[in-house]
């Protein structure tokens, strides 16, 4: 995870076109899924999460947030999570992961550009990347809201 300090962005260039439907956002709150997957746990302090979700099935390569001070880049990993509905009769799947300290409150803006790419599954359950189709996808601003355990996974 890299941190810059600038108002500009390394996913360039990036589309506003979003054909896998990706939708993201920055919460904070508490995920006890993910901070305390073992009890007994001492209550943990609620953080920033990056959270998205797709209606079509893809990978996240990485993503730019920055609120136009400060920039947050993740890049160089593979979440193999295929959020989509439906999947294994499930509402809507959100995944994420903590971003860590930022210099964030709720409330502020923050734009968010993601690096995704389709994937198909076999009829084995194999994940198929369609690594030709990689995109970068501009999602505009978004609001920093307090993590909603109902809707936010």
């Amino acid at each position: 995870m890299t941190w810059t300090f600038a108002d500009s962005y390394d996913f360039a260039p990036s589309t506003k076109d979003n054909p896998l439907s990706v939708e993201a956002r920055v919460v904070y709150g508490i995920d006890t899924a993910i901070m305390c997957p073992q009890e007994p746990c001492s209550p943990p302090s609620p953080i920033f999460q990056f959270r998205y979700y797709s209606h079509l099935p893809m990978q996240l390569l990485g993503y730019n947030i920055c609120d136009g001070i400060s920039c947050i880049k993740n890049e160089g990993f593979v979440t193999y999570t295929i959020t989509k509905p439906g999947l294994s009769g499930h509402p809507e799947q959100w995944g994420g992961g903590t971003i860590g300290n930022v210099p964030w409150k709720i409330g502020d803006t923050v734009h968010i550009r993601v690096k995704v790419e389709p994937v198909t599954i076999n009829d084995s359950g194999n994940i198929i990347p369609q690594s030709d189709k990689m995109m970068f996808v501009d999602l505009g601003e978004s609001k920093i809201i307090p993590m909603d355990k109902n809707r936010d996974g």
